[in-house]
């Protein structure tokens, strides 16, 4: 029975690192270059969308962020860009102080070159740095 406990996590993080592989570098390219320039979250445009949709697709972003988040934490002790997958599962949740966090995260300067170097090398302009006032 062990060996099969094994087999799966053994699977379980091979996929989990091609997923990133694939899926984190896309996200990235995603983030608008002045995301974290300000204190404040940038405000998205509001789309007219029935309100159970609206309460769904927020319930769907915050389960897939926790599960990005938990996959990147098991990642920093298996294969896999566990730093990255978790500050954009993070960036999928949302819990009081989450936009401080993100920017305290983002300042760090080793993960803001990593994030700006897969930006660079998917030919999109670069992050601007956070302002702390």
């Amino acid at each position: 029975m062990s060996s099969y406990f094994i087999f799966y996590i053994a699977l379980g993080s091979i996929l989990a690192f091609f997923a990133t592989i694939i899926f984190v570098p896309l996200m990235i390219l995603r983030i608008p270059a002045d995301y974290f320039e300000n204190e404040t979250t940038p405000s998205l445009k509001k789309m007219q969308i029935p309100k159970f949709l609206n309460i769904s697709f927020l319930v769907l972003k915050n389960i897939l962020g926790l599960i990005l988040f938990l996959g990147g934490f098991m990642m920093l002790f298996t294969p896999g860009q566990g730093i990255l997958s978790m500050i954009i599962g993070l960036s999928l949740t949302n819990f009081p102080g989450k936009r401080s966090l993100e920017r305290r995260l983002i300042a760090n300067k080793k993960i803001f070159s990593i994030i700006n170097a897969v930006r660079k090398k998917g030919g999109v302009i670069p992050l601007k740095r956070p302002i702390f006032k």
